[in-house]
């Protein structure tokens, strides 16, 4: 990463961070994400910020794997998502309610029973109606769950959040040493994205798919998005 310029107040540096070192067979092999670890942290930024990053005086591109963790959780169970559908479109419900449902339930390791902390507030205040108002939160785990019944599989404390941050990480990290030994290319992870160079644009893309299938079994949907070009499906 030093090798490079950056429109950034530090030269970027990351680090990895490693979880749940007290469960049965801990051997670095929960969380792993990588986190910033220099001053000027771009994952932070909101994504419209990220945007005008620039590397070596070049427009960038963030480069999207879209329900990174609920695909690899399918891919375990040898249920692979079509990855040509929206995984959080369920007839009848808003896709931001799904989309949090998802991801509770893979953070708590079991479907939610209570809406989310602070959810419904938010929710009204950016869609003008409340959730509860029109689905009981019952009902809608339930259409949930019969969208994606591997849910049901999750365990808290053995597979969850840390398991699938582990796997990938792993995807990303690959994806990432792969860029550079390849292109010379940096790249800025952001969990579950990475920002290149629009010139690395495809090569990026390619190189996450081709990392999520040679370590789980399949080829992920990404997406590239840039201020130029929008939202693009690579």
């Amino acid at each position: 990463m030093a090798k490079h310029e950056y429109n950034l107040s530090d030269i970027p540096m990351v680090r990895r961070v490693f979880n749940c070192g007290d469960r049965p067979g801990f051997d670095f092999n929960l969380g792993g994400r990588f986190y910033c670890a220099s001053d000027d942290n771009w994952m932070e930024m909101p994504k419209e910020k990220r945007a005008n990053i620039r590397i070596d005086g070049e427009e960038t591109t963030e480069i999207d794997v879209r329900a990174s963790h609920l695909s690899i959780l399918c891919s375990m169970f040898g249920e692979p998502l079509n990855r040509d559908i929206d995984p959080y479109a369920v007839e009848g419900i808003h896709r931001d309610i799904v989309k949090k449902i998802v991801v509770t339930a893979i953070g708590s390791g079991k479907l939610p029973t209570q809406w989310p902390k602070g959810f419904k507030e938010d929710f009204k205040a950016r869609h003008g109606w409340a959730p509860e108002r029109r689905s009981k939160l019952k009902d809608i785990t339930e259409v949930i769950s019969k969208k994606h019944p591997v849910l049901s599989k999750l365990r808290k404390g053995e597979l969850d959040w840390a398991n699938l941050q582990f796997e990938e990480a792993e995807c990303f990290l690959a994806a990432m040493s792969r860029l550079h030994d390849e292109r010379k290319a940096p790249s800025l992870p952001v969990h579950d994205s990475l920002i290149v160079r629009v010139c690395d644009a495809g090569y990026a893309a390619n190189f996450l798919r081709d990392a999520y299938e040679d370590r789980l079994g399949f080829r992920p949907h990404v997406d590239i998005q840039s201020a130029t070009f929008g939202n693009l499906v690579a």
